[in-house]
């Protein structure tokens, strides 16, 4: 099933909103970022926790710093395939499956690279 919403914003909420993620949840998101991220998870009352990128080489989320980040709090993991190169989806699927928590995708910001942004219940 697809929904189609206005924009990629309105897709990070209602994914946010669909796992029911909210007041007391921490969801880890990229800290190098476009600002919906932080700011739908704060829409939902939710608390963003913001993990580094791998390297100078690798703007994409460091799938060890989203390890150390996790707390008994944390909800989801939001990641951002950064200017069009895509994270390291093995490790932080596997990181998710183990910790039971949801990864949702923003594809934004890699446009012909990797999938649409999307949430996947990978549990």
């Amino acid at each position: 099933m697809a929904t189609a919403v206005s924009n990629g914003t309105a897709a990070l909420h209602m994914a946010l909103l669909a796992l029911g993620v909210g007041q007391g949840d921490e969801v880890i998101v990229p800290a190098l970022t476009f600002v919906a991220d932080i700011n739908t998870v704060r829409l939902v009352g939710a608390s963003p926790v913001l993990a580094d990128c791998t390297s100078l080489d690798d703007w994409n989320m460091d799938p060890d710093d989203i390890a150390r980040k996790i707390t008994p709090k944390t909800k989801a993991v939001m990641i951002v395939h950064y200017g069009g190169y895509p994270c390291d989806m093995a490790a932080i699927e596997k990181l998710c499956r183990e910790r039971d928590l949801y990864l949702i995708e923003d594809a934004a910001h890699a446009v012909g690279r990797v999938r649409r942004t999307e949430m996947r219940d990978i549990r």
